[in-house]
Parts: C-alpha cells; sequence; structure tokens
C-alpha cells in the first residue's frame, strides 16, 4: 500500500477493503476493554494513516515507515478475521476494538520495525539480494492462489457471499409449523425453555464477531422482507442479550449459491451459539447402516421422500426465545416507516423461525419431522435407525417404518418401509 508495497498497485479485494478502512476509521464504533477480541481492529497508528501530500523523507522518518508497515499488517489481519470480504465494508462488525489496545500490541513489534530495514531497504526499488529473492516468491504465490483466476462461477463455490434480497430463496409465508404441538411432551418442554441451555456468563468462551456480509442499503431492502413473509419481526433494542461489557450478541448474515437462481440465507449465529449448549437429538445414521438390514425372499424394502423447500424458515422458535436471534444493525428509521412501526423506539431485526446457523438446527428440524411422521403414521422411536444404533430388533411386517433423514445437503426426509409381497 505505501511505497514499494509487496501489492504493487494491483486493484485486489485487500487494497479496496484497506482503502475502505483508510476512509472510515474515524467513524467506526470502538470496543474498550481489555478483555475483548483484538480483532477486528482499528489500526495501531492512526497518526500513520497516509494523507493527500504527505511524503517519506530522511532516516528521520524511518520510525514513521515503520508504523505504516505495522497498520499493513494488522488491516491484513482484520482482512482475515472478517472472512476475506470481496467488497469493501461489505464484512463491516458492529464494532472494533479500540486503536489504544491494537497500539498496545504494536508497541512490542516497532523496534524490530524500524531495524528490519535501513532507508534504503525501505523506499528504494530492490533488485537484487534477499529482499528481491522474498518479493519475486510473494509475486508467485499471489498468481499461485488467485482465487479470482481459478474459479469464476459462484455457482461452483460454497463460500461466504454478499446478500441479494432478489436472488434469497425464501417463503411466501414463514413460521407456519408449530413446533410445540410436533414434539413429544419431554421435547416440547425443553423447546419451551431453550434458555435453559445457555451457560452462565462466566463460562462463555471468547465471543467471535459475526460475518455480516450486507451492506447498508441492501440490509434495508432485506429487514422490509423479512418482515413482510413473517421470517423476521422487530424487537425493541434494550430485549436481546448483551455481553458484560454491555455488547450486543449479534449474528450476522451471508449467502451460500443454491443454484443458478437462488441463494440461501445463511445467519452466522456463532456469538449466540458459543453461550449455548447443544441438544443432541439428531442422530441421522450413514448409508452403511443399510448393510445390517436383511431382507427375505419375501419382503421388499421401499423408500420415499422430498427435498422440503425453505424448510427451517417454517418451523416457528418460541416467543421468548425470539431475541436470541438477534442479527445486524439497528433497524433503519425508512424501514419503520415501511412496517408501520414506532420510529421513536430502537429496533433489532430478530428471526422468529429456525435459521441455517443455530447450533441446534438440524436437532430441532430433525425432532419435529419424525414428530409429524409419528402423527401421521405408526412411526415409534424403537423402530428407527440411528447412527451407531442396531436396527431394530423386533420382527418387521407390513406397515413398520424405518426412517433416515439426509441432512443438510438434502433437506428432505425418507420413510423407508419393510414390508412382505411385491410392491
Amino acid at each position: 500500500m505505501h511505497g514499494n508495497s509487496i501489492f504493487g498497485g494491483r486493484s485486489t479485494a485487500f487494497t479496496a477493503f484497506y482503502l475502505w478502512l483508510i476512509r472510515s476509521h474515524s467513524t467506526l464504533p470502538q470496543l474498550r476493554g481489555m478483555d475483548t477480541p483484538l480483532f477486528p481492529c482499528l489500526l495501531s497508528y492512526p497518526e500513520a494513516l497516509p494523507r493527500k501530500g504527505s511524503a517519506v523523507t530522511g532516516a528521520g522518518s524511518l520510525e514513521m515507515d515503520a508504523k505504516r508497515r505495522l497498520n499493513d499488517l494488522f488491516a491484513w489481519c482484520n482482512f482475515v478475521e472478517l472472512g476475506l470480504p470481496r467488497r469493501s465494508g461489505s464484512c463491516e462488525p458492529q464494532a472494533w476494538s479500540s486503536s489504544e489496545r491494537a497500539r498496545h500490541f504494536a508497541d512490542d513489534m516497532l523496534g524490530e520495525a524500524v531495524s528490519f530495514g535501513g532507508f534504503e531497504a525501505v523506499h528504494e526499488t530492490p533488485v537484487t539480494g534477499r529482499r528481491a529473492k522474498i518479493l519475486t516468491s510473494l509475486k508467485t504465490l499471489e498468481k499461485r492462489y488467485d482465487r479470482s483466476a481459478v474459479v469464476t462461477d459462484r455457482f461452483e463455490t460454497c463460500e461466504a457471499g454478499c446478500v441479494k434480497t432478489e436472488r434469497l430463496a425464501m417463503p411466501a409465508v414463514a413460521g407456519s409449523v408449530d413446533t410445540m404441538k410436533l414434539l413429544p411432551p419431554e421435547r416440547a418442554k425443553v423447546m419451551a425453555d431453550m434458555l435453559q441451555l445457555r451457560e452462565p456468563e462466566h463460562l462463555w468462551p471468547s465471543i467471535p464477531i459475526a460475518c455480516h456480509k450486507v451492506d447498508r442499503a441492501e440490509e434495508r431492502r432485506l429487514c422490509v422482507q423479512l418482515l413482510r413473509c413473517k421470517m423476521a419481526v422487530l424487537v425493541p433494542e434494550f430485549e436481546p442479550p448483551r455481553c458484560k461489557d454491555g455488547r450486543l450478541l449479534l449474528g450476522g448474515l451471508f449467502s451460500v449459491a443454491k443454484d443458478e437462481l437462488k441463494d440461501r440465507l445463511i445467519f452466522d449465529r456463532r456469538p449466540e451459539n458459543s453461550t449455548m449448549r447443544r441438544l443432541d437429538w439428531c442422530h441421522l445414521p450413514s448409508a452403511s447402516c443399510f448393510s445390517y438390514m436383511l431382507l427375505k425372499e419375501d419382503e421388499v424394502f421401499r423408500g420415499s421422500g422430498d427435498d422440503l423447500s425453505n424448510y427451517y424458515y417454517h418451523i416457528a422458535l418460541p416467543s421468548n426465545y425470539v431475541p436470541y436471534n438477534a442479527f445486524g444493525r439497528r433497524v433503519d428509521r425508512s424501514v419503520l416507516d415501511a412496517v408501520g412501526a414506532d420510529s421513536s423506539v430502537h429496533y433489532r431485526m430478530c428471526f422468529r423461525v429456525l435459521g441455517m446457523g443455530d447450533t441446534n438446527a438440524c436437532d430441532i428440524g430433525q425432532a419435529v419431522h419424525e414428530g409429524l411422521v409419528s402423527m401421521c403414521s405408526s412411526l415409534k422411536a424403537k423402530d428407527m435407525l440411528r447412527y451407531r444404533g442396531p436396527p431394530p430388533g423386533a420382527p418387521l411386517g407390513a406397515g413398520s417404518i424405518w426412517m433416515i433423514c439426509w441432512w443438510p445437503r438434502k433437506l428432505s426426509a425418507s420413510i423407508f418401509l419393510r414390508t412382505k409381497g411385491k410392491l
């Protein structure tokens, strides 16, 4: 970025991110305290940020040049922590660690950065020597691992993408399945009080910062769409949980290609997931489990299933669990006006349906489907094929059901029937 940088003036995702970070540096919200994660952080030496007309001249500016290069290093660490965003600002977190905290670590490296090379090594173009060899090696690696040169079709990748509302696969009306009516009593009791799964705060690990790949203008359109299809609701800002430092436990959103026309909306719920225990309801069998089945000559094995569109979004969450699914920025006033909400109150968006990214999404989704099948047939727990479990021991006759659900590659459930006679 500065002088003879290894980036050589090329326009890359990192240079775009770094330029955005420099322009936005003075306006980004800061987190105070030494117990917060270091990255993403504001740059350690704001006084060394480039300004128009500035120049580095003379040996007395070696320290300033070292500070610039430490800013480069910390910017790169931010870039990696935020998931290597392809668009500047698209992964903007809710808050950044302060410059003072970054300086605390950078000061320990400043002396080494100054003594790393003399004035000539920093400001003259290297032709020969070890530094020239290093730069040549870096350029070779850059070409070898340039993702844009290897993959050009977004559908061929599974990387996190920026959210585009018009491409998202969403139901017309979400949350139509009442979870409590389909679960057995013991599981319905757990679902009614999901907060019991949250660990005490002193046992929480370091809370990660969610990846939120939605720019501000797109987020306004997305919020309106989520509210209209009842996937999310407005919750006053004082209701979602916070850390002891006052920081909201906010998730983020990004997209993953579903097909050529549609994307899946993924809920990065890692901040809240890190505070909760797993339900451990889901014991899906692998294909090897079928090797335990021995059919007699007069028995057949039949399977049926379907790819359930937007399955997660049809499963409604209990109302007391909704505030624990907050995401994104504070809701813009234009969104409140569009849906007729009170614009004098600060709101956050919260999912009221099961999000793809909840640590218990597969467990709840599988349990709901099992409950539905049990209500509509004679399926019993003893007749189910489970991972690392023996096959049902009782003789299977007509009408006995085995069930397997492939998840989440196919959001589907398959019912397998072992019966006598030809089909």
